[in-house]
């Protein structure tokens, strides 16, 4: 950081000792919308504008003796910082107008309120401050097309069944190399379960459960990420994604075929303990037909490593949950910095700008007595 200082009279620095300086430290968090429990970040900020680069990013681990049972040390074998600090400037810099339009129509999330408990007005906020995004809300009755200055498309938690033709559009959205962040709870009625498996997501009915994750018996938490770059942050974090009403979200094998077609990878999934209970009345586990082990509940899901026919790459991040981004659960834990995360994969923000790691070398002294 004080190379970055050295570099442009622009930078400037200034450091907050969240131990030492707590009520300095709670006005960061304040000024800049932090998550109550994060610590240990670098915040760029222009203005009203901020990007925060955590702990967890600035540094690539070797596990492998870990996994392989050879040792309990996990090794830093690489500094990332510089890609990460020069991707967060460049991104605050940067002049291109992002919009977010909202489906509506489906008893969604009302994104116009904060104060109500299941409403998204603190995640619309997330949008336009943390994000940089200008949300519109959409109908897509009829013929309406998914608009072309749409850089992300949000489904959250529609109750009621979507037409044939919307999905019809949504699906010629997502081929045009669209963006979407789909949220679906259990019970949600929305029709989207044959689109999605076309896109290599089984999505499925039921409600997940997790002994070893429970907390008073309604929430749950997820501490199983995977190692995706929306979560690859939180690490071996001791704060998990906190979600209410969980249902299995399940990459297909099929959508490994082909290099164009869609790559599916988990994101958050519960311990070995899981359950993907189908019989939701009597909440009773059916070993017969029922799920157990370690079941996913977010993906991440990226079409290939080729550009699609009409448009670019298509990203979507499918959760089975939508409350927990709500008013009342978006300030748990660490939902606020997954849902931000996962704006930012799906917008191509940050973008890496091809700074290679720098190998962290080691150095070992023989003393003689």
């Amino acid at each position: 950081l004080r190379q970055y200082a050295n570099a442009s009279p622009r930078v400037k620095i200034t450091t907050v000792d969240y131990q030492r300086e707590p009520d300095k430290a709670t006005e960061t968090q304040r000024r800049y919308n932090l998550t109550p429990n994060i610590k240990d970040v670098v915040i760029f900020a222009i203005g009203e504008r901020s990007r925060v680069v955590r702990q967890g990013e600035l540094s690539e681990y070797d596990t492998s003796q870990l996994l392989s049972g050879q040792s309990q040390a996990v090794k830093r074998k690489s500094f990332t910082g510089e890609s990460y600090f020069t991707s967060a400037i460049l991104t605050l810099m940067e002049s291109r107008k992002l919009t977010a339009y909202y489906l509506r129509g489906h008893n969604e999330h009302d994104p116009t309120t904060a104060g109500t408990a299941t409403g998204y007005g603190k995640f619309i906020e997330l949008l336009q401050r943390g994000n940089g995004l200008t949300p519109f809300g959409l109908t897509l009755s009829g013929t309406n097309p998914v608009p072309a200055d749409c850089s992300l498309l949000v489904i959250a938690g529609p109750s009621t069944p979507l037409h044939a033709d919307e999905i019809n559009q949504l699906n010629n959205y997502l081929n045009r190399g669209g963006r979407a962040l789909v949220l679906l709870p259990e019970n949600s009625n929305s029709g989207l379960e044959p689109l999605l498996r076309t896109w290599g997501v089984e999505l499925g009915d039921d409600r997940v459960t997790d002994e070893a994750g429970s907390r008073e018996g309604s929430f749950i938490i997820l501490k199983n990420f995977g190692d995706h770059e929306i979560v690859r942050p939180f690490g071996p974090t001791q704060n998990g994604l906190v979600v209410a009403t969980p249902r299995s979200v399940t990459p297909r094998s099929a959508a490994t075929a082909g290099s164009d077609s869609p790559q599916v990878r988990p994101l958050a999934s519960t311990s070995a303990s899981g359950k993907a209970i189908g019989n939701r009345a009597s909440r009773q586990f059916d070993p017969r037909v029922d799920k157990a082990g370690v079941i996913h509940v977010a993906v991440a899901v990226e079409r290939g490593g080729l550009r699609s026919v009409e448009g670019g790459f298509t990203r979507m991040v499918v959760v089975g949950d939508s409350f927990f981004l709500d008013n009342n659960m978006i300030q748990n834990s660490v939902n606020r910095d997954f849902a931000a995360n996962a704006i930012n994969w799906l917008v191509d923000r940050p973008k890496l700008v091809g700074i290679a790691p720098q190998v962290v070398r080691e150095f070992q002294f023989n003393m003689t007595d």
